[in-house]
């Protein structure tokens, strides 16, 4: 787990430092300050280094636990399995979703106002609350949120493997929120994606390449 939390930072590192890059050669090529572009991907990576730790902290207290799995005791709080969203079509899969999660929040106390982007955890930046999330940052926590409650979730999640196969498309999924176009061959992450793009406005087109 470490291992895999560890090469997530450097990945991320990878990026910001590529983008710095990019943002100075236009700079030099446009006489535009990009500053304070710099400054925010600086500030998404500290933010991006606090939830690893988190992740870290949560894996430390629990991982000696025989037979934990965070998942499905999130699944079955919930009372939702994968099979309850099979029936779930685009286009606004989102909004279909949320709408099975709330018929099994709302007789809960105090869930009277809970609504789909607090559930989502992109209604706000609960690191820095005066900055908004950005649409990567969306894209992640909604990738994660689905794979939790099991629309067209990754599978082998409890495998290392499967682990760190849902942790690459979460981040493809994040990244390519910023490109026009994004291949996968990846039915289940390809179907997320489309939901997840739609629903915030990201003009991304995903393409299923079926595999001969």
């Amino acid at each position: 787990m470490e291992d895999i939390l560890a090469q997530q930072l450097s990945d991320y590192e990878d990026l910001t430092l590529n983008l710095e890059s990019l943002l100075d050669g236009l700079s030099e090529s446009t006489n535009i300050n990009f500053e304070n572009d710099k400054k925010k991907n600086r500030d998404q990576l500290e933010d991006f280094k606090q939830i690893l730790q988190s992740n870290k902290d949560a894996f430390k207290e629990n991982a000696h636990k025989k037979d934990w799995a965070p998942v499905q005791e999130f699944r079955n709080a919930i009372k939702l399995q994968p099979h309850h969203f099979d029936s779930i079509e685009y286009p606004n899969v989102v909004e279909k979703v949320w709408q099975k999660v709330w018929e099994q929040l709302k007789n809960y106390e105090g869930m009277e106002s809970f609504g789909l982007e607090q559930f989502f955890r992109i209604e706000k930046n609960d690191i820095y609350p005066d900055l908004p999330l950005t649409i990567r940052q969306k894209v992640s926590s909604m990738y994660t949120m689905l794979n939790y409650i099991g629309y067209r979730p990754d599978l082998g999640l409890r495998s290392d493997r499967g682990f760190r196969k849902a942790i690459h498309d979460q981040g493809h999924a994040s990244i390519a929120s910023g490109l026009d176009i994004l291949f996968t061959c990846d039915d289940r992450m390809a179907a997320k994606c489309r939901a997840i793009y739609e629903y915030l406005g990201v003009g991304t087109k995903v393409v299923h390449m079926k595999r001969k």
